[in-house]
């Protein structure tokens, strides 16, 4: 048996063997170090009144969101209280989205799509946003709560700067109190020694740290006590200027991979579907195409309409799936398209079928996809509006025609629909 971890702390290794059973000689145990050189650790205080804490919040996430090096930073904000997380969403003073254990699935994945791609650069989360999040960009993690142990805090702390960029995370005083002796050293106004050394020597059972490295961000402490921590900065400043452009990149590619892969799940899902049947809670185990009811006709007639007429902008999808080329068969690996009769569009009518079934089937959700779509700058005015809309590419880092877009929010909206139904 191969064990392998980052953030268990030595001190647990032995109940970790007696839970499993195992002798400690039995196993081969790989650990990593928890040590990310270019993560700043800080503790700050903070007042009591909540508007205040919030306007400091505030003032730390304006640091990220307007630093012109690194424009596509994000911030997360730890929260222990769900009511404290509600006051700050709707306080107002920068974008953001709440994220915690009463959201359903569905919704936590949106807005961790949305997190990832950069639509929102902020969210404010309880300690479900922990393990298995890896989102390379994050600039911030602060915590407005003590955190509830040195594991916990480790493992949030490790969110950020995954692309190896320099990267804070703050601890702010005066929030809820969880009295972990760790942390509370950790984080006591009158120390002087360096916060790494309590990280290292509890997460990996290294006594050996005496202060920053020269090539780690400083810590707060050790920044008052460094003469060269000016000249450190200028050097990381220009480095983190030059690695910018290959980050910014490196997590395009992530987002839009991984949003690439939930949108092929997705179409799989509504194959063969009958988007009127299942608005209604019948068997919509058919195409809309074989659909007896009249509201289903109507829906595929103007489908056909759009699927003949549509005009999607070279290189952006396949012109007639509007599926993206690295999804659908049609295409080859170098971006040629296949002669007729060696592949279809596995997607083919599916995406429009969809789309078109919920403006006939769904009124609801489609009205309010024409109110999100003229808050963008979309022009939805007219039936030809909302077909050159569709075909149009979108704006989104994510790429892909309006059309992919407005089918997985509409499906989101869909299955958010049926799960309020059932409760």
């Amino acid at each position: 048996m191969v064990l392998l971890t980052a953030t268990l702390p030595p001190s647990d290794e032995d109940e970790l063997f007696r839970r499993m059973y195992w002798r400690r000689e039995e196993v081969q145990l790989i650990r990593a170090s928890t040590v990310r050189p270019n993560i700043e650790y800080s503790v700050i205080d903070g007042p009591a009144e909540q508007t205040k804490r919030i306007a400091q919040v505030s003032a730390l996430v304006g640091q990220v969101l307007k630093d012109p090096s690194q424009p596509e930073g994000k911030v997360v904000i730890m929260c222990e209280s769900k009511s404290e997380i509600k006051a700050i969403v709707e306080a107002g003073w920068f974008p953001c989205e709440p994220f915690h254990a009463d959201m359903t699935e569905d919704r936590k994945e949106e807005v961790l799509d949305d997190f990832r791609c950069g639509r929102i650069q902020v969210i404010v989360a309880s300690g479900a946003f922990g393990m298995g999040i890896d989102i390379a960009d994050i600039r911030l993690i602060v915590h407005i709560d003590e955190p509830r142990n040195m594991r916990d805090y480790g493992q949030a702390s490790g969110r950020a700067g995954r692309d190896g960029l320099h990267s804070r995370a703050i601890v702010i005083r005066g929030g809820l109190q969880f009295h972990d002796r760790r942390v509370q050293e950790f984080m006591d106004p009158k120390r002087t020694r360096c916060r790494r050394i309590d990280i290292d020597a509890y997460l990996d059972g290294d006594g050996t740290r005496k202060r920053c490295g020269t090539a780690e961000a400083h810590c707060d402490r050790c920044q008052q006590h460094s003469r060269q921590h000016r000249m450190r900065e200028e050097v990381m400043s220009q480095q983190r200027e030059r690695l910018v452009p290959q980050a910014r990149r490196t997590q395009q590619v992530q987002g839009r991979t991984v949003w690439q892969e939930r949108l092929e799940r997705r179409l799989e899902e509504w194959k063969g579907i009958c988007v009127m049947c299942r608005g209604r809670r019948q068997d919509s185990m058919h195409s809309i195409s074989r659909c007896v009811h009249e509201e289903s006709r109507v829906a595929e007639e103007e489908r056909r309409k759009v699927q003949k007429t549509i005009r999607y902008p070279s290189n952006v999808v396949c012109y007639k799936c509007g599926v993206p080329r690295v999804i659908c068969r049609r295409w080859s690996a170098d971006g040629r398209v296949l002669a007729d009769g060696q592949q279809d569009c596995q997607f083919y009518g599916i995406l429009i079928g969809v789309v078109y079934g919920v403006k006939h089937g769904y009124g609801e959700i489609w009205d309010r996809w024409k109110e999100r779509a003229c808050r963008r700058g979309l022009t939805v005015g007219t039936d030809g509006d909302v077909v050159a809309t569709l075909a149009s590419e979108t704006s989104s880092e994510c790429g892909g025609s309006e059309m992919l877009h407005a089918f997985m929010w509409m499906t989101d909206q869909m299955k958010r629909s049926a799960i309020d139904t059932k409760e």
